[in-house]
């Protein structure tokens, strides 16, 4: 199993930046992300009605 690791902004930047497989998804609403973007994210609505066959979409070798 995964260990959990809260991680402030700075802390996770440099992860992501650093981990070539890394995904950062990002579950808000499309008025949400249209209001702010994050750069390099996957926008997949988590209130949308296909929201599990997007997420099924996704690459599984991806972290």
């Amino acid at each position: 199993m995964k260990i959990v690791e809260n991680l402030d902004a700075v802390s996770f930047e440099k992860k992501i930046l650093e981990d070539q497989d890394a995904v950062l998804l990002d579950v808000r609403t499309l008025i949400e992300h249209q209001m702010e973007r994050i750069p390099n994210s996957i926008l997949i609505d988590i209130n949308s009605p296909i929201f599990m066959q997007e997420i099924d979409k996704l690459d599984k070798t991806k972290s």
